[in-house]
């Protein structure tokens, strides 16, 4: 049988001089730099992974696959598939659509016999396939198929801000958290199909202020212009954007977009908080990305959200000096939160007993003193502030709002904002029990309670 192995291989070679020539002289040359496999060809899937010899799938064969001699280079360079110099992508599966005279079986019992049975056979798989390429699944007959068009009819967008989501928001971007619903309702804006008629993709006419995404969508991306929604029983991804999106739309800024990136992050470090590996402010290029800013609560409380974490953060900068005001540790987590060239953010909470740790990461950092005021922008018109001693009120319903200062008993002025709203209280220096509330949000009023009152016996800030 080995003489008639030989006896094929060498036929073969009469028949094609110049690629035995080549063969040989690629034999040669692998021989000698010690390599027993074609170039390229070493286990990757390839499309071309074909025999070139009707013998190649014999048992006799394959002996000769694991030859290191001129014969066995040559073995495998006529027969990559069966000495599994490489792999072939499909198997023998159905692969493209062939005219039906080129995807036929020669025998006629390939249907009823031959194919069931022996395509898959380790023996005489390979000459069987060859002649029964149909009922094999080598190749798939175009007879009775339907055309794939070269254009979609329902290529289209399903929403009119789709060019502006595409091209100024990247939301159809594998790595955005809206890409799952671009794909479904913005079709032709995200490139993902060609529409009939030779109708390019629609470019957007204006910049975008604030894309807001059909209510069929499973994850808001952002909230209506100032609107505070809801956030009470959300998620912290639901919390993280939107509570972030409504203190920077009081000052005119964009809104960010939710990297889940940032958030792994900073849910990482919130670990490291939680289980005492680390303290205050995460390390730049270890915890976190250079380019990413960060902000840190922790409380003592297992009901504290990060709806209250960054109300607090934002807290901080009430009664702010926007025209002499500089960069300081006091406010940092207020500018951070309303930094203007910041783009997108990640948030993450950890509880452990009765505290909760919330940390935020920002990208782009913020609090660079270079561009301090080129990033710290004012408040819109339809905000009203009271600044009273150390304490102060935000409120935010435009006209409806009231903003003042009380007289408190025999101490000094508190603020009241009335309305949608938010108050800082810094605990007294003289005050040293746990219940004092330094900050807060509310819809009807916002106070700092100096003692016991109608509010209860709650102390500090006050929001109902």
């Amino acid at each position: 049988m080995k003489l008639l192995v030989l006896l094929s291989l060498i036929a073969v070679c009469h028949c094609q001089k110049s690629t035995t020539a080549n063969l040989l002289q690629t034999a040669i040359r692998n021989h000698l730099t010690g390599q027993l496999y074609l170039p390229g060809t070493p286990r990757a899937c390839q499309k071309n992974c074909n025999d070139q010899n009707k013998f190649c799938g014999t048992p006799q064969m394959r002996l000769f696959c694991n030859q290191t001699n001129f014969l066995g280079i040559i073995i495998k360079s006529k027969c990559p598939r069966a000495c599994k110099v490489c792999k072939p992508c499909n198997g023998i599966s159905a692969r493209t659509c062939l005219p039906d005279k080129n995807c036929r079986d020669s025998h006629k019992l390939c249907s009823t016999f031959l194919a069931p049975k022996l395509c898959k056979d380790e023996k005489v798989g390979y000459l069987v396939s060859q002649k029964c390429k149909k009922s094999c699944g080598i190749c798939m007959s175009c007879e009775g198929l339907t055309p794939v068009p070269d254009c979609s009819r329902d290529c289209k967008d399903g929403h009119k801000s789709c060019p502006d989501w595409a091209h100024d928001f990247d939301y159809c971007k594998n790595e955005s958290i809206h890409h799952e619903w671009m794909m479904i309702n913005c079709k032709l804006s995200c490139r993902t199909c060609k529409p009939c008629g030779g109708i390019p993709p629609p470019k957007p006419t204006f910049k975008p202020i604030a894309p807001t995404f059909p209510s069929t969508t499973t994850f808001r991306p952002t909230l209506r212009r100032c609107d505070r929604g809801r956030t009470v029983g959300v998620s912290v991804r639901d919390q993280c954007l939107n509570t972030h999106n409504y203190y920077r739309c009081l000052h005119g800024l964009q809104p960010l977009r939710y990297d889940f990136i940032l958030e792994s992050s900073a849910q990482a470090y919130a670990n490291k908080l939680a289980t005492f590996q680390s303290s205050g402010p995460s390390r730049l290029g270890i915890d976190r990305a250079r380019d990413v800013g960060e902000n840190i609560a922790e409380k003592a409380s297992n009901t504290f959200t990060v709806n209250d974490a960054i109300t607090g953060w934002y807290a901080t900068g009430l009664g702010f000096d926007y025209h002499s005001g500089s960069l300081s540790k006091e406010t940092g987590t207020f500018t951070q939160v309303i930094w203007k060239e910041t783009s997108s953010v990640g948030c993450a909470l950890r509880r452990l007993g009765s505290e909760t740790f919330v940390v935020a990461h920002y990208r782009r950092a913020g609090n660079e003193e270079l561009t301090f005021f080129s990033n710290i922008q004012e408040p819109t018109r339809d905000v009203c502030e009271a600044m009273c001693g150390s304490s102060a009120c935000q409120g935010h319903d435009g006209s409806r709002s009231k903003c003042d200062c009380e007289r408190s008993g025999s101490r000094e002025d508190v603020p009241v904002c009335e309305g949608r709203c938010v108050v800082s209280c810094p605990r007294p220096r003289n005050y040293h029990e746990d219940e004092w509330e330094e900050s807060c949000e509310g819809v009807r009023e916002c106070r700092c309670v100096t003692s016991s009152s109608r509010f209860g016996d709650r102390i500090g800030a006050t929001c109902i």
